[in-house]
């Protein structure tokens, strides 16, 4: 629950910062609550938009990508986890991400 409006919000506060983000509109389809997501990636860039529940099975043992609602292993950790092998997109401001990090 909140996830449409929680992309939302996150969108305008990474625009506040400066940082590059999807651009994100708050949706409704057949009823149902959603979003509508543009990727920010150059079109050049070889970069493309995935839902977080792609690589997380790399990383968290018996991940269902397939299952829908609760997911056990859809956690912030892991989404730590599958983040920490990149670098923040191109145009991000230097020192912006330096200090995010998994709970402890």
């Amino acid at each position: 629950m909140g996830h449409d409006w929680s992309e939302r919000v996150a969108t305008a506060v990474a625009n506040r910062l400066g940082v590059p983000a999807s651009r994100v509109e708050l949706a409704t389809r057949d009823g149902v609550r959603g979003v509508v997501s543009k990727t920010f990636a150059p079109n050049d860039s070889g970069l493309q938009l995935s839902n977080a529940n792609v690589p997380i099975p790399n990383f968290v043992d018996g991940y269902d990508a397939h299952k829908k609602g609760a997911v056990p292993g859809y956690t912030l950790d892991a989404a730590f986890a599958v983040l920490a092998e990149y670098g923040p997109p191109p145009g991000t401001p230097d020192g912006v991400g330096e200090g995010a990090s998994p709970a402890t």
